[in-house]
């Protein structure tokens, strides 16, 4: 089964976006709920870069009526892949400035050290997703007052289109309902769409990613993955810190009941 045409029966339209230049452009629709309705198709949808989308590209998302993209990535990441969203002349692009270096300390530390192991990297991914929930809720916190508003169809997306963005996805399949299996299948589903690997590491000498070359293959892998565990840890911390992920939703990202029952009236069938 290729990528394209990850669907179950009766699905609209493939999951992955036909796109030329996309990477892990998807469509979040038609998974269910614990209270047997749907996630609508064609409204929310996660991404990696778009710095490469093509012109055939463009005109494809035009067809969508997407109002509003959420780039979740850094300051240097924007400026080394810039988005030229042109999908519309009505879409509203929103950044925040921050810098890369951001809730990676140990990720950071890592790249500098010597013979490091493919265990101590896979760590550093865990505390990476136990980290994001509060490095990045400023983003998510937008994000979700944009779909509470019926901003949509609404695209966020990250660099690889899997760690913020895949938290991203995480957090609104939750708020919607979506019982936590679904959510862990939509997460890992990144590995079967992109080779994280080649796209990050066979780049040339001036790119930001330069340096993941240079990371024995079987080390790199840990942090190219989208492994379930991590999305694990992810729902374990929320657990953990605040009770469950409602209670994180409500107290850190201000998304109370009211406004889930919003986002369900709005985004489910």
């Amino acid at each position: 089964m290729t990528p394209r045409d990850l669907r179950a029966p009766g699905d609209p339209w493939p999951r992955v976006l036909p796109l030329e230049g996309g990477r892990n452009f998807r469509d979040l629709g038609g998974y269910p709920t614990q209270d047997g309705r749907r996630v609508r198709w064609g409204r929310l949808f996660r991404s990696g870069t778009m710095a490469y989308l093509t012109d055939a590209d463009y005109d494809y998302l035009s067809r969508l009526g997407i109002v509003a993209v959420v780039d979740l990535r850094s300051n240097e990441e924007r400026t080394a892949e810039p988005t030229r969203w042109r999908a519309g002349p009505k879409t509203e692009y929103v950044a925040a400035d921050y810098e890369v270096s951001s809730g990676n300390e140990r990720l950071a530390a890592l790249f500098q050290t010597p013979d490091v192991s493919a265990d101590e990297m896979h760590g550093a991914m865990i505390s990476l997703y136990e980290s994001i929930p509060l490095d990045h809720a400023p983003r998510y916190r937008d994000m979700f007052e944009r779909l509470a508003q019926g901003q949509a169809p609404l695209a966020w997306n990250c660099s690889a289109g899997k760690d913020r963005a895949g938290t991203a996805a995480a957090l609104v399949l939750t708020a919607l309902g979506v019982a936590e299996n679904f959510v862990r299948n939509d997460y890992a589903l990144s590995d079967q769409i992109v080779d994280f690997e080649a796209a990050f590491t066979n780049v040339d000498d001036d790119s930001p990613y330069a340096h993941l070359a240079k990371i024995p293959r079987r080390v790199l892998r840990p942090l190219m993955r989208s492994n379930p565990d991590y999305i694990s840890a992810l729902f374990a911390s929320l657990e953990r810190n605040f009770g469950s992920p409602f209670v994180y939703l409500e107290d850190v990202l201000g998304v109370d009941r009211a406004m889930i029952a919003t986002l369900r009236d709005l985004y489910l069938e």
